[in-house]
């Protein structure tokens, strides 16, 4: 690509010279290629650039490079918020041309970017859209990729119902593909469904049986990925020295990032023996990873626990501002786990200031969800002191107080408690 000249080339001829690029361009991503791919980009958009009659006739051309840009930026590691640029930009050209099977690619496109930067509301709000146009086009490996970033949404947003719902559908289109790859990253969605869903014995089968079929270079990404979800099912079932020993990572060689990733399962474990010290500088070395890349959904977690190793302290105000900073961070950015964490905080926090009747209501609005209420780890650090402090209660207020509790979302119950939190009316308690 480098030494075919452009200049002079009729408009017919340039356009395919154009193509070429773009296709050198994928090829050279499908390789892992990037300094290569960027250089055959800017040499391409050089030449557009120059034959600005020509920018409108060659939209298309020019939106493909806006969308291979942001693959680009994206998988080389590069600044997701700009990567959201590209595609955005992508997206709003190939619109206008009014293809259906190119919208539903740059929607899915946007779907991905905002998934991977956190972004759960963005995501689903495009792989729905996405998932309307392709469902009547039928392309069984796009359809794949719109429906794990759907089933993604609404795993993490807490619809666990949705989310099984999505796995299987994907299952069953995977079948069309039928590749090793395929049938595995299949297993591997449906793990990812039943630990959001609770299920956590079988999401570890689903995962054991997926990481071997992962095989190929460019395939590690996945095996490490459901590695990381057997540690959080190792924490989850209350394996606590698996997780501190990196049980489920023996053999992988993990880069510096990934550690800062497994930092947050070992900062949990941390808290049910009661290390304070070790727990914070696990999860302050997680929420500066995440902040680093950003990953803005997963910013909540760390602070809401960081916020109960400083009500262990004694140190109430900053407690409350750490609770307060997650719950403004998962109100906009929608994982679920999030609130669960935050609300167990804070259940905490009135049984042991007397409000026992308060707290019972509180920690049952998080058990409802099967992620918390067959959870080991919620049950070693909450459960069991909950239980303990609510003994002396009548039988019959606590099972009011559980049944309110139970009926309640745990977004509502977040947004109410941010209230209370801004207020100081939880410190006053």
């Amino acid at each position: 690509m480098q030494h075919l000249e452009a200049e002079g080339l009729s408009t017919d001829n340039l356009r395919l010279w154009v193509d070429l690029g773009i296709w050198l361009v994928e090829s050279y991503v499908a390789q892992f290629e990037y300094d290569q791919a960027w250089q055959v980009i800017k040499q391409v958009d050089g030449q557009l650039q120059k034959r600005e009659r020509l920018v409108v006739e060659m939209r298309r051309e020019q939106a493909w490079l806006d969308l291979l840009s942001g693959d680009l930026t994206l998988y080389s590691g590069g600044n997701r918020c700009l990567a959201i640029e590209f595609y955005q930009k992508g997206l709003e050209q190939i619109s206008a041309l009014e293809d259906p099977w190119d919208i539903s690619l740059a929607l899915w496109k946007n779907a991905y970017v905002h998934d991977q930067a956190g972004n759960r509301y963005e995501s689903g709000s495009y792989a729905e859209q996405a998932l309307t146009i392709q469902r009547g086009l039928g392309a069984p490996q796009l359809l794949s990729e719109i429906w794990a970033d759907l089933g993604y949404f609404y795993m993490l947003t807490g619809d666990y119902e949705a989310g099984l719902q999505v796995a299987k559908e994907l299952a069953a289109n995977q079948m069309c593909i039928n590749t090793p790859f395929s049938q595995a990253f299949a297993i591997g969605h449906l793990g990812f469904a039943l630990f959001y869903a609770g299920q956590y014995e079988q999401a570890r089968l689903m995962f054991e049986q997926a990481i071997p079929a992962y095989t190929q270079p460019g395939e590690i990404g996945w095996r490490l990925f459901d590695r990381y979800f057997l540690t959080c099912i190792d924490l989850m079932t209350g394996e606590y020295e698996a997780v501190l020993n990196g049980t489920a990572y023996v053999g992988e060689t993990l880069n510096i990032s990934y550690q800062n990733l497994l930092s947050l399962f070992r900062g949990l474990a941390y808290l049910v023996y009661s290390d304070m010290d070790k727990a914070e500088q696990e999860l302050q070395q997680y929420l500066e990873e995440v902040r680093s890349q950003p990953r803005m959904d997963m910013i909540g977690q760390p602070l809401a626990l960081l916020g109960y190793v400083a009500y262990r302290r004694g140190e109430s105000n900053k407690a409350s501002d750490y609770l307060e900073q997650a719950l403004v961070n998962g109100l906009e950015y929608g994982f679920f786990w999030v609130f669960m964490q935050v609300l167990s905080v804070l259940a905490l926090m009135y049984a042991e200031a007397g409000d026992v009747e308060q707290a019972v209501e509180l920690y049952a609005t998080v058990t409802a969800h099967p992620c918390a209420g067959n959870s080991k780890w919620f049950e070693d650090l909450f459960g069991k002191p909950l239980r303990e402090m609510c003994a002396n209660l009548p039988a019959e207020t606590v099972a009011a107080a559980q049944a309110r509790g139970r009926g309640r979302k745990l977004r509502k119950v977040g947004e109410d408690y941010l209230k209370r939190l801004r207020e100081k009316t939880i410190l006053r308690v």
